[in-house]
């Protein structure tokens, strides 16, 4: 490569990192100073050549023309998906909408693309949830959060009430109706080890829950202003939480699978020692988590 070239293809990396948004070869050439300009066959071949070697990235079209970044396109929009959803639960169409307007005009069929392959890496990640129909919904929503049960009990709730008015006019106390209900509700196909151990569970809820409170208010002690979603070393947090080791990483798993935190991997998982990390069922050594508020 002549020295010319070399010149020419800092010019071009320094174009594209100050962009804001990706841009054209029009655009690249437009920027490239007279005394350097080479010609856009040449600044083509350049272009290509960075892009194999991933100094720069090759992005979706936008009105017919072929645009360029120092952002990997997969990554910013799986990251931007990912964002959108925090916000509010959104369908298919609103959340391919609003990709195609973060991806800076990419065609609609791109848009399309790119929501079907990060909604399904995102579930399959458990970073995003699919929330059932409510009443009078013909079409799935998706959000970071996992969906309410409020909503969908609202009738249940009604004919609940309904039931209770009829049976507490016969004598009968709500205490007893509850008691008859959790008692319906317990999984009649279990062996009876299994539904003690079920009628354990609910006793032992209100204690779990607490240990998961906790936590929740030990990571805003450490960090009060969760908006800016920092990191929180595993070990500082569980110093600060003065709970059981055993019970601290049962609480951590379960608080990342209800998805209220997210679990920051460990590099380098051989050097860890036992109280700097949360290991889940996969033997993935986590030392950090972010709050998600």
């Amino acid at each position: 490569m002549t020295k010319d070239a070399k010149d020419v293809i800092i010019i071009i990396i320094k174009i594209v990192e100050k962009a804001y948004e990706p841009v054209t070869l029009n655009t690249i050439e437009k920027n490239i100073p007279s005394m350097y300009k080479p010609g856009k066959k040449k600044i083509s071949l350049l272009l290509n050549e960075l892009i194999n070697k991933q100094e720069i990235f090759s992005w979706p079209y936008s009105k017919g023309k072929k645009r360029f970044w120092n952002k990997d396109p997969d990554i910013y929009s799986y990251n931007k998906t990912f964002e959108i959803l925090s916000n509010t639960p959104l369908t298919r169409v609103e959340l391919q909408n609003k990709l195609q307007k973060v991806m800076f005009g990419c065609s609609k069929s791109k848009a399309e693309e790119i929501r079907k392959k990060n909604i399904l890496s995102l579930i399959k990640e458990k970073r995003i949830f699919q929330h059932p129909l409510l009443f009078r919904q013909k079409t799935a929503r998706f959000s970071t959060s996992l969906p309410d049960p409020a909503p969908y009990l609202t009738n249940l709730k009604k004919d609940f009430l309904k039931i209770c008015n009829k049976l507490t006019k016969s004598g009968l106390t709500i205490d007893k109706i509850y008691t008859s209900v959790c008692k319906e509700l317990t999984p009649l196909n279990l062996p009876e080890s299994e539904k003690k151990n079920c009628l354990l569970n609910n006793i032992s809820q209100n204690k779990r829950l607490n240990y998961e409170k906790i936590i929740i208010k030990t990571i805003l002690e450490i960090e009060p202003d969760v908006k800016k979603q920092p990191l929180i070393s595993i070990e500082k947090l569980r110093d600060k939480s003065d709970i059981p080791d055993n019970i601290f990483d049962k609480n951590i798993l379960i608080l990342a699978d209800k998805g209220k935190i997210w679990l920051h991997r460990h590099a380098y998982p051989a050097n860890a020692k036992k109280k700097e990390v949360v290991i889940d069922k996969n033997d993935n050594y986590y030392m950090g988590i972010v709050f998600r508020n």
